[in-house]
């Protein structure tokens, strides 16, 4: 998808958002405060016109920095294929300001992926994205909820749940991992070595 022209011109500029896209992005926003950035993406084309990806950036605290939050709004305007589910991801990395762009990008495509291939999105899904910002090492997104700390795994939306799965950079060793021993494994694995899954790391 590309990103949409800041004068306005775009499509999904002129469209008002849903009744469901208003609820997601006030949920996000309910559970951690106002973004710093909205950047919206759209393609008449595209399975689906619009996504918008908030950005939450990282705060510095003592030694450290806090991961960059990003999260989708507009995934779940439809069901997942063969489902009634509906969804929308999030990606959490220790980034700078030059990088988001490259993972919002990410994200919004990967928003794409299920409805151009017909696949549902769930817990423990691996997609093969090939290369990611920031993560040079790693080649794929495995998918997870209640990851990462996230303050909740769903959002509301007239009652339904929304599913809100993380997506997590990883590496054709940890692919494998998962494939064998499972999220249980991976974890295991990670608190083992010690890995912060927010930076890249060595396959």
């Amino acid at each position: 998808m590309r990103e949409s022209r800041p004068d306005g011109t775009s499509r999904s500029v002129r469209e008002p958002p849903s009744d469901i896209e208003r609820a997601v992005y006030g949920g996000f926003n309910k559970l951690h405060g106002e973004s710093d950035e909205g950047i919206i993406y759209d393609d008449p084309k595209a399975p689906l016109p619009r996504v918008l990806v908030q950005v939450w950036r990282g705060r510095r605290r003592w030694l450290t920095r806090t991961p960059t939050r990003f999260a989708t709004v507009g995934v779940s305007t439809k069901p997942m294929p063969g489902s009634n589910e509906r969804r929308e991801l999030e990606l959490l990395a220790r980034c700078d300001q030059t990088d988001e762009r490259g993972l919002a990008a990410l994200l919004a495509n990967l928003a794409c992926y299920p409805f151009e291939h017909g696949l549902e999105l769930k817990e423990n899904e691996l997609v093969l994205v090939g290369s990611i910002p920031r993560f040079p090492s790693c080649d794929g997104i495995a998918l997870f909820r209640g990851i990462d700390g996230a303050a909740v795994d769903h959002v509301h939306f007239r009652g339904e749940a929304i599913g809100v799965l993380t997506a997590v950079p990883v590496t054709a060793n940890e692919r494998e991992l998962l494939r064998t021993s499972g999220l249980a494994g991976l974890e295991a694995e990670w608190q083992r070595r010690s890995v912060d899954r927010y930076v890249d790391r060595a396959s």
